[in-house]
């Protein structure tokens, strides 16, 4: 929770988190978009961020006095701070689903390549039929579509 009086006080320390939390999404969409796939630096700080922001939306919501002695240009740049935002989590959420795909497509051809290097057939039996190698079936690679 903010320690801030209603109105501009509050307005301003929102539009800082705001801008904050624009900033941290922004960089780590960089990241992805420049395949560097590490952890973020700053995940811990967007996690703990993201909670303040989320309860004071929420207790604006529940009382929206708490910004409407705020000056009309506090608001304004808050609303403004707030659709950046919205936009910079948009961008941020199509890198990460971008991400997922290719690796889920990066593990789909793994295991689809040890799948075929185990049911490669093991030679030629009676009359010329093929013998299906005895592990047929089996990887050695487990999928986990929620991963």
């Amino acid at each position: 929770m903010l320690d801030a009086r209603p109105g501009s006080d509050l307005c301003q320390q929102l539009i800082s988190l705001t801008e904050r939390l624009s900033a941290l999404a922004e960089a780590e969409t960089a990241r992805l978009r420049a395949r560097v796939f590490a952890p973020a630096p700053e995940a811990e700080e967007r996690e703990r961020l993201g909670r303040v922001y989320r309860t004071e939306v929420s207790r604006i919501r529940q009382n929206p006095a708490l910004i409407a002695a705020a000056r009309a240009q506090d608001r304004a740049a808050l609303t403004k701070a707030t659709q950046r935002l919205e936009q910079v989590t948009e961008a941020h959420a199509a890198a990460v689903e971008a991400f997922r795909k290719v690796s889920e497509g990066l593990v789909r051809t793994i295991v689809e390549e040890v799948a075929r290097a185990r049911e490669a057939p093991r030679g030629y039996g009676p009359k010329a039929a093929s013998q299906p190698s005895p592990r047929t079936g089996q990887t050695g690679v487990a999928l986990n579509a929620k991963a």
